[in-house]
């Protein structure tokens, strides 16, 4: 199974959100090793990838099993950008 979705960092339409720094960022989560994208100044993505040698095709994973473990993926990495967005505000990755 193999997995993959992008989580917004910074939206300019959330005007109360503190700003994340690209660098920021990087500190929070170096540990998970995932990638950063940043298509526009200031505009950035994290891409995560969730990955397990279990496969569809083995016949053990039915498509609700699959859905069930990818929406536990996104979860986990949300909540992992709202904790990082905590440490930010609180001053703890400058």
């Amino acid at each position: 199974m193999r997995f993959e979705h992008l989580v917004q960092i910074n939206d300019p339409l959330q005007p109360l959100l503190t700003e994340v720094s690209r660098a920021q960022l990087w500190h929070g989560l170096a540990r998970r090793a995932i990638r950063i994208e940043e298509p526009a100044a200031g505009g950035l993505y994290l891409r995560f990838t969730c990955e397990s040698d279990e496969e569809p095709a083995d016949g053990e994973l039915d498509s609700l099993t699959m859905h069930l473990r990818e929406q536990a993926c996104r979860s986990a990495d949300i909540d992992a950008v709202w904790r990082l967005r905590d440490l930010v505000e609180r001053g703890e990755l400058d």
